[in-house]
Parts: structure tokens; sequence; C-alpha cells
């Protein structure tokens, strides 16, 4: 499958290479499947997967700064917009490969190329590694990077590896590694299989950091009346960490004064982060996720976005900062409503990634 024949203690090293990164995506799958916070895991983990496939074109792009301009926030302008433009695409790409909105993938363009080219070798033989051929062959003739790994994880889940689409396997190879550098095919597919296992076994820290985070804001709730919304609030808070009155009254169907009451109750609760003011915008983020503070107006800007030509190791996940689960967590019951809740505002989400990636790269940024 490789091109010319391999040493033996190659061989050997990427069959057992290939034999990890399968048991890490079948417990990560299994352990999604059964979690309390799934829903949550899924939205987050299409965040960060949409960061890594935007670094593994040659960008840093701040996973804080995505989750701003994904809830509309007014963030500082940068002199590159077209980064902007570029990581809300992928994000709306990762979206629709998740099913958190309508249709499916966008097959237009040089994405569907990738995903014809994915397709065409993962046919030729075993699902992960075909499928890595693929996008080997894709990078290697000059196809940009996330659209490769965008088919990537869209044809590995076409052939049910997994028993739900994971966004998450598109962002598993870092800038570094999905770089051919000169290496054999061989050579290049036990890098990638490593890094696809390292990033699905912190795939599962993240989601049990992200259950520990779920159980402690539901105890902080502590009990509630019956009609309270409250934990709706909570389970979006975990979802999308970044939550305006507005965004809030829209989706429960209250008044925006309603919205804004539920956010400063969590507040006081210390699950949202005291509410951040600029003009007529008022906005709360998730105590988990405090640096997404210096991404907003009225704090410090965000240093530009900027091309690399080199990454030495991958950056480390925002999400990984929070503390490890010290026990299994308490199953709490997905409130009642919440998947709808939930559907409405992966519909808003998607319509300001659509919108801002269009006007993003289009608009210049202001002279300074």
């Amino acid at each position: 499958m490789f091109g010319p024949r391999e040493e033996p203690s190659l061989s050997a090293e990427i069959g057992q290479a290939l034999e990890l990164t399968a048991l890490a995506i079948g417990r990560l799958d299994a352990l999604v499947a059964a979690s309390p916070a799934r829903r949550a895991w899924q939205r987050r983990s299409t965040f960060l997967a949409t960061v890594r496939a935007v670094e593994a074109d040659g960008y840093i792009f701040e996973i804080e700064r995505l989750f701003a301009l994904a809830a509309n926030l007014p963030v500082p302008r940068v002199k590159d917009y077209g980064i902007d433009a570029m990581a809300l695409d992928v994000l709306g790409q990762m979206m629709k490969l998740a099913a958190l909105s309508d249709g499916e993938p966008a097959a237009a363009g040089e994405l569907d190329k990738a995903i014809e080219v994915v397709r065409l070798s993962q046919r030729a033989g075993a699902v992960l590694t075909g499928a890595l051929q693929g996008l080997r062959r894709w990078v290697a003739d000059d196809g940009r990077p996330s659209l490769g790994l965008i088919a990537f994880a869209r044809v590995v889940a076409e052939r049910g590896v997994t028993s739900e689409p994971v966004p998450w396997l598109a962002g598993a190879i870092s800038s570094r590694a999905i770089m051919t550098d000169g290496l054999s095919a061989a050579r290049w597919a036990r890098r990638a299989l490593q890094e696809i296992a390292g990033a699905m076994e912190a795939g599962c820290r993240i989601l049990g950091a992200l259950e520990a985070t779920r159980e402690a804001w539901h105890r902080r709730l502590g009990p509630r009346r019956s009609t309270s919304r409250l934990d709706l609030v909570v389970e979006l808070a975990l979802a999308y960490p970044v939550l305006s009155p507005v965004q809030v009254s829209r989706v429960l169907g209250t008044s925006v004064r309603g919205g804004a009451k539920l956010l400063d109750e969590l507040a006081e609760l210390q699950i949202l982060l005291p509410p951040r003011r600029e003009g007529t915008w008022r906005f709360f983020i998730a105590s988990d996720l405090r640096d997404i503070r210096s991404h907003v107006l009225g704090e410090a800007a965000p240093a530009p976005a900027r091309e690399v030509v080199a990454v030495a190791s991958p950056p480390a996940l925002p999400l990984d900062r929070l503390p490890a689960a010290s026990r299994q967590p308490k199953p709490v019951r997905e409130p009642e409503g919440f998947r709808d809740l939930l559907a409405a505002t992966d519909q808003v989400v998607r319509r300001i990634t659509d919108q801002l990636a269009q006007y993003r790269g289009k608009v210049p940024p202001e002279e300074s």
C-alpha cells in the first residue's frame, strides 16, 4: 500500500501504531457515547478541531477568538482579516461534519476534490491507512491541509469507524506531523497514526474534565423550582462558553431582561464570569475559559494572527487546563427540552459563522 517495501521493523511499528490508534479511537467513541456531557463535548471539540485544522494551513488562531467570533462579539480587528474568514469557514464545515447544523458538509471546489482523493485512496486498503494515504497524497500535491483533514474525518465516519461523526479526528494531526517533509509514505503514516492515537487520549482527558466541570456546576445550582431554567443555561454554557442576554432570550423564548437575569444568577454562583460590557454589548463567559477575556473589546487586544513556516510542537489544548476528574462524575440527567434548545443555538451560530466568513473575507480592517 505504501509503495516500496519497507524494512520489517518499520512494518511492525506501523502495525502496532495502527492497533493502538484503533483502540484509542474506539475508547473515545465509547466514552463520548455514554457521557452526560456528550453534546457539550461535540461542540467544544468542534471548535478545538477547527483551530488545529487552521494551524495545519500554517496559521496560529486562538480558540478564545473563535468562540468570541461565533458568539458575534465585537472582537478586535486584526491586520489579516482573511484568517478570520478562513477560520469561520472551516468552523462551518466542521459543524456540518458533526451534524450540528442542517445539511451535509459542503462538497464544492477544493473540499470536493479532497474528499474524492481520500475516498479513492481509502478504497485501496484498510479504512484508516487508506484514508491516511489519501490525506498524504492531498497534502503532497499542495492541497490545503485543513480541507484534507475534514475530508479524512468525513470518510472515516462514512465507513463506520465511529458511532457518529467525530470532528475531533479532523484536528488530530498537528501542523508539524501533517507535512510530508520528504518522508516515505510508510514513515509518514506511522507518525500520523501516533499523532491520532495521542489526540484521542487527549480527547478522553478533555471529556473527563468537562464531565467534572458539568457535575460541579450542577451541584452549585442546588435545589431549584421545577420551572427554573437555570439548568438549561448551564448546559448551554458547557457547549457554547460565551453567552449574551440576547442570545439566551432568543433560544429560550424569554425577554432580553429575563435572559440577563438567568445569566446574572449563574455569575453569582461563579459558573459564569462577571459580565463584561462594551457599548450596548453585555456578555458572559464560562468560568472554565477565563482566557477569552483578552479577546473581546475592553481588554488587551490579542496578538495578530501570523503565518508560520513550521511549528515545533502542537500548542496545548485550552481545555486541558481544566482539573482532571478525581472520581466518576454523578450522572446528572439532561434537562428536558435541552436538545431542541441546543439545536436552535447551533443554527444561530451557523448563521453567524456564514455571515461573518463572507463579511470578514471582504472588508479590510480600519486603518489605525
